[in-house]
Formats: C-alpha cells, structure tokens, sequence
C-alpha cells in the first residue's frame, strides 16, 4: 500500500531532521483522545466518496499558487479540491471552499475553521512540534475532522502515508483511489510562498530547515508517482522548478482536455 513507502521513509527523516520519534508518540496520543473514535468510519466514507476513481487537484502554498486561480474555478464542481493547510486560506479568500484539508495546524487556522464549518474534511496530523496547536485547536473542531499519525496508525488515528501537508494531499489521494491527480502551488524552489506560513506577509527566501523538507516531500512524491505510475495519471501544473520524476508538467489550457479524457 501507499503508506509503507512512507514507512520506509521515516528513518530518514528521523535522521535528517533530528525528530524525536517519542513527542510523535505523545502528539498521536493526545489527538487520539481528543477525536471521537466513532466519527473515523463515517470521515473515511466520505473521504472515499470524495476520491475514489476521481480527478482531485492538490494545492500546495508555493509561490505559483495565486497564478492558478485563473484557471481552475471552472472545474470545481466536476474534481475534488484538497487544500495543503495554508493554501486554504487563498483558496477562501476566492471563494472556493476545498472539499478536503490536510493540516498539521501551523498555517491559518481561522481559515481552516471556516472550512469545517463549511463542510470541509479537515485531516489532522499530530507530530511532536505540534502538540500545542492540538490541544490548543483541535477540542474546537466539530464534525468532518479524522486524525493521522506518521506512526503505526491506533485508535481512531490513521496513516495514509506522507510527511508534509503537501506530500501528504498527495498520499490521501492514492490511499483512497484517485484517478487523476493535479497539482498546484507545489514548487519546491527557493522561495516559500506567503500562504505557507500565517506570519508571511509577502513570498520570502527559503530557511534550511524548509529546505530539507521541501527535499523529503519531493523525494516522495517521487517514490509514490513511481510506484503508481502505471495506475494513477499524476500531473504538476507549470513552473520553473526541479524535474519530478514519474510526474508530467500540464499547461493550464490543458487541464480540460486532462481531466475529460478516460
């Protein structure tokens, strides 16, 4: 399955990162007590309903992520929209509300709120930075929330695999069957896009730790599009960034011919 490539993986990050593996246990751990364990079958039938054998188009926070706007309101009511935390925020402030949320709580919070109340399926991830923003947000979230852990999945948690908000969208579409697979504002360059980040106030120049997960997130993508090259069309929408493997650059005016082909 998708996930054990995230599995394989997480040594790595471990080491890369200096993560200390017993605050993940810990955040995992409180989210789980948080979440109500009788709501995890309901939230993965709709994530199922959402994705299964659809087109969903990702939006990560890069800096070519407001150049997309243009573009993709048209097929809203036809693909499945999963925002990567902050980009939730932009596409709110377009009047687009994502179907699905991937979070793991440091990007605007008010605008992943909003979402909830909406109707959005907000996924949460628990990792050991983030066990203050879980206690501090989570009790608030009423409704369409499941929790994930990048441990063995316990409780009412789940792993779908992946280790960014972004890498992660990526994984949850695979995990639940996408047909197709677009993605945009994923730009893994030298610049961080306003959106990643609530304190940005403008695009700024990438920071070390970000780069090495910009790194991480690239690589597997890259591992998830190779493993289901075969099976999954998986498509990045146009900019001046790094080759992804197994992934095909699609222009804009192209995206309706993409996703009406069977």
């Amino acid at each position: 399955m998708v996930k054990d490539l995230a599995y394989q993986y997480f040594g790595i990050v471990l080491k890369n990162l200096r993560i200390n593996s017993l605050n993940d246990y810990y955040s995992s751990g409180i989210l789980n007590d948080i979440i109500p364990g009788p709501w995890r079958e309901l939230i993965l039938k709709k994530l199922t309903d959402l994705i299964c054998n659809k087109t969903v188009f990702i939006f990560g926070a890069g800096p070519s992520l407001e150049e997309s706007i243009y573009e993709i309101k048209y097929f809203y009511s036809s693909v499945t929209f999963i925002s990567a935390n902050g980009a939730t925020e932009f596409l709110l402030k377009n009047s687009i509300l994502p179907h699905i949320v991937v979070t793991d709580l440091d990007g605007n919070i008010e605008a992943i709120e909003e979402a909830l109340r909406r109707g959005s399926v907000i996924v949460v991830h628990g990792h050991g930075d983030n066990i203050l923003n879980i206690l501090k947000y989570v009790p608030k979230f009423k409704g369409n929330v499941i929790g994930t852990t990048q441990l063995i999945p316990w409780g009412s948690l789940v792993n779908f695999g992946g280790f960014t908000d972004g890498d992660r969208a990526l994984y949850l579409a695979l995990y639940f069957g996408a047909r197709k697979i677009v993605m945009f504002g994923m730009d893994f360059g030298d610049i961080v896009g306003k959106y990643s980040k609530p304190w940005l106030k403008k695009n700024v120049k990438i920071w070390d730790v970000k780069r090495k997960k910009f790194l991480i997130a690239k690589e597997l993508i890259e591992k998830a599009a190779g493993k289901f090259k075969d099976k999954v069309e998986i498509y990045i929408a146009p900019r001046n960034v790094e080759n992804i493997k197994y992934v095909l650059e699609i222009k804009y005016d192209s995206l309706g011919s993409i996703i009406g082909k069977n």
